[in-house]
């Protein structure tokens, strides 16, 4: 039901994106991809809070990737058990600009977490007061949403009862 209500606010956000939006909200998603044996990571930000919070040119070189890189190390923390998973590990797979919202996707390969995954996610918490973002983890059945802002940054799932 969580997951419903987070996706309802979302699509709302989506269905705003034509005006110059007054909510300041962000997707990130982690799930793991069992058929490819990896993580997909994928950040979902209005298109103008971007460039609000990082300024690189649409080219997509080597310099402007490894800016965005060091920009997202900043703002999303991953940790498997007690293993922090670098953004040195992330591979780019997608970086595409939809309508008014920017889409960001990585990859990565690690062992898999035993115990619980935490996740801190800052995005644009710098910036706007109102921020919200929004964050699901898929891995097989275990689904789990949260919504992270200003006073709660971090989101923990437990991996067993």
């Amino acid at each position: 039901m969580k997951v419903k209500s987070l996706l309802l606010v979302g699509l709302l956000g989506i269905g705003l994106s034509g005006w110059s939006h007054p909510l300041h909200l962000s997707f990130t998603n982690l799930e793991y991809k069992k058929a490819f044996s990896r993580w997909e990571l994928t950040v979902k930000i209005f298109s103008d809070d971007f460039e609000s919070a990082v300024s690189l040119n649409p080219d997509q070189s080597p310099a402007t990737l490894k800016q965005l890189q060091v920009w997202l190390d900043k703002q999303i923390v991953i940790e498997f058990d007690d293993r922090s998973i670098s953004s040195d590990q992330w591979n780019l797979k997608e970086w595409k600009t939809k309508e008014d919202a920017t889409w960001i996707t990585y990859t990565f390969s690690t062992d898999l977490p035993v115990r619980q995954v935490r996740v801190v996610n800052s995005l644009l918490l710098d910036l706007y007061a109102d921020q919200k973002n929004l964050f699901i983890f898929t891995m097989g059945p275990i689904q789990s949403s949260h919504e992270l802002t200003e006073k709660k940054r971090t989101a923990l799932i437990l991996l067993t009862k």
